[in-house]
């Protein structure tokens, strides 16, 4: 949203608001983002056709995951040590929930 600039609200006029929105929706960075949300989607459809809601949801956490870490890598982000401690405990929610959906052989 830095490429597109700040958004004034008021006044807010029809044609402003067909200009931001020409703005954000023309923007490369917003299109492909668009694109992996609908390949998340559909991963994620399919990964509900074919398993527990209690098992598949705990791996969406895996977002704040990869998002901390490209945050933090391409956007330059400073992130405090309580945020990566956080996202190393998700990390760990997400281990045992995946351990616990094993079935182990006797």
């Amino acid at each position: 949203m830095r490429q597109v600039g700040a958004l004034e609200w008021f006044p807010l006029s029809p044609a402003a608001l067909l200009g931001i929105a020409a703005r954000v929706f023309c923007n490369g960075w917003v299109v492909l983002g668009v694109l992996i949300l609908l390949g998340y989607f559909l991963f994620y459809l399919t990964a509900l056709s074919r398993l527990d809601l209690s098992y598949v949801l705990p791996f969406t956490a895996s977002s704040y995951i990869l998002t901390s870490f490209l945050a933090w890598g391409f956007l330059g982000e400073k992130i405090s040590a309580s945020r990566w401690l956080g996202t190393f405990l998700i990390s760990i929610g997400i281990l045992l929930v995946n351990r616990s959906g094993r079935k182990l052989s006797s």
